[in-house]
């Protein structure tokens, strides 16, 4: 029999177990091997930020914690390998196509007479340099990082069909994302603590703040990214591509925007001018993460009500029907087929 919208023919007596889902070969080795690797080189070139490094997965917590809770919706090693894809292969890839976009725009707006490379607080307000920068934050960083995310969800049902069928869809994209956002933290901490000469509690007090607001954004903006490709590819919503990426863009290119005077604010928090900026920065980033968990809410609540009350999607913000105690890890297991003329329960 075929299950939910499973392609895959599968027995009876195995479904919902862990180990019918679909599995990737030496995801875990791959995955440690990249972390160690890293964390190897950070020693060879920057001692104190290699003792920041551990507290930079501590925001990959609550993501075990929910692979661990729907363990029987993916399978283990299915966000690994999206973690693995999105931490050394998906950062090198998304830094060359920025770096290629960056050095475009760098030299536009650097024909047109504008300030790109400020040595001064002056030429930093002045308004090339700013809207300079609102081009860097939206077209350069944020349309390439979210445009990548949904790439990767679009085409991996080449790879992963089933899985994505059995509702991977967002935690694939969430794994992809905390990846690329923790080896993007890593280069962002080495170029801002070498240039900067940071000691090692600025190190880690930037650190945090990038794990908290930065990877949280990430993750946010991948779950939306999942929910607007399910509905679109599994529900036949009419759902454009602007409709999907137009949010991730603008919520991260804000998000990069207001954080790009962080690295000079780090040393002056305790001066008038340093602290009214954190406060800025910190009520813009509140914000931002307010205003997408209300947008995913929205965007889960237009998925059919019976689909989501039988546990067919993930919920992780709570939005749809109880589906009561039986379905604790979101997917109920029990499927009726017509037999004989009655409802038989598997």
């Amino acid at each position: 029999m075929k299950v939910g919208m499973v392609d895959n023919e599968v027995d009876d007596d195995s479904i919902g177990h862990p180990h019918t889902l679909v599995t990737v070969p030496y995801a875990t080795a791959f995955a440690l091997a990249e972390i160690i690797i890293l964390w190897i080189i950070l020693f060879t070139v920057s001692f104190q930020l290699a003792g920041v490094y551990p507290f930079l997965f501590l925001p990959i917590a609550p993501l075990i914690w929910y692979m661990y809770k729907n363990r029987e919706l993916v399978h283990r090693t299915f966000p690994e390998a999206a973690f693995a894809v999105g931490f050394l292969p998906g950062m090198f890839i998304i830094w060359f196509v920025e770096t290629i976009l960056f050095s475009i725009v760098r030299i536009i707006f650097k024909t047109s007479g504008a300030h790109t490379d400020p040595d001064n607080e002056d030429e930093e307000r002045d308004d090339g340099y700013v809207v300079y920068w609102l081009f860097v934050s939206f077209i350069v960083f944020s349309l390439s990082t979210e445009t990548g995310k949904y790439l990767v969800l679009r085409y991996a049902r080449i790879v992963w069909p089933n899985a994505l069928e059995t509702k991977g869809s967002i935690i694939l994209t969430v794994a992809g994302a905390m990846g690329f956002a923790i080896s993007n933290n890593v280069m962002l901490l080495l170029i801002n603590a070498t240039w900067n000469k940071w000691d090692f509690a600025t190190t880690l007090a930037w650190g945090v703040y990038l794990s908290l607001v930065m990877d949280t954004v990430h993750c946010l903006t991948a779950y939306y990214i999942a929910i607007m490709v399910a509905r679109r590819d599994i529900f036949s919503h009419d759902i454009k591509i602007y409709h999907i990426l137009g949010v991730p863009i603008f919520a991260r290119g804000v998000l990069v925007f207001a954080s790009s005077p962080v690295p000079a604010f780090m040393k002056v928090a305790l001066n008038p001018i340093g602290a009214v900026m954190w406060v800025v920065i910190i009520l813009v980033d509140l914000v931002i993460v307010a205003g997408l968990i209300l947008l995913i809410m929205r965007a889960q609540g237009q998925l059919p009500r019976n689909h989501v009350a039988e546990g067919g999607y993930l919920q992780i913000l709570g939005t749809g029907d109880d589906v009561g105690p039986e379905s604790e890890t979101g997917l109920d297991l029990k499927l009726s087929q017509e037999k004989n003329g009655e409802e038989e329960e598997i």
